[in-house]
């Protein structure tokens, strides 16, 4: 069978967006121990309020409610195709439709830590803009996710839920070709040299696909 395989990219909302949906600071909660100089007591209080919300905008791009789609992508039988910009909405629309007609098309669904990563996040964020989610693509009871999606993260885990790999260590120790970088600062990277993030973007997408087909054809799937 053949493989349709995408990914993501996302990037954070602003600081001042962040905070305000971010978990409220409790000064209160701050222990002094023994200080007395009401500076240093200040001072420890606002490190830890920095602290608080660097560790949140750290990991922002993880979370739906803390950033947004910056690029979806998807490598299938006819090509590639990237999709980026400021249309959110677009993007999410697009993309849902693109993977309900590779299903239809009896394609496998694939990707790297899509149920637990790709998935949620495209759905959450379908929430907020209000974009209807393929009734063949939504997991069912909100648990199980249609049989045509095949996670390589959850192939490569087989079964051991404490056996995890990242994609560009799974596509070499497969002797394949690996990532050529990190989507950690992709939203930093997409704003400097967008030209250089969608590379990075369509090589993920070269090896989503090749990892994918390795495995899949490894596995007996009953596909049905």
């Amino acid at each position: 069978m053949s493989i349709w395989a995408f990914d993501i990219e996302t990037g954070p909302a602003s600081d001042e967006e962040i905070e305000a949906l971010a978990p409220e600071f409790k000064p209160e909660d701050v222990k002094t121990g023994n200080l007395t100089d009401l500076k240093k007591i200040a001072d420890k209080v606002e490190g830890a309020r920095v602290e608080h919300f660097s560790a949140i905008k750290k990991k922002a791009a993880l979370r739906a409610e803390y950033s947004r789609v910056l690029a979806i992508g998807w490598n299938g039988p006819d090509g590639r195709e990237i999709l980026h910009g400021p249309n959110e909405r677009d993007m999410l629309s697009r993309f849902w439709s693109a993977a309900r007609e590779a299903y239809r098309e009896g394609l496998v669904l694939a990707g790297h830590y899509i149920k637990s990563f790709d998935l949620p996040y495209l759905a959450r964020r379908s929430f907020v803009h209000g974009v209807v989610i393929p009734k063949e693509l939504r997991p069912q009871r909100m648990r199980y996710w249609p049989f045509m999606f095949f996670d390589t993260a959850e192939a490569w885990s087989f079964g051991d839920p404490q056996s995890r790999i990242g994609l560009d260590r799974l596509a070499r120790f497969l002797g394949l070709e690996g990532k050529n970088g990190t989507g950690e600062h992709f939203g930093k990277l997409y704003k400097e040299d967008q030209a250089a993030a969608l590379a990075y973007l369509e090589q993920d997408l070269k090896v989503s696909k090749e990892v994918a087909e390795v495995l899949f054809n490894s596995i007996e799937v009953v596909w049905s």
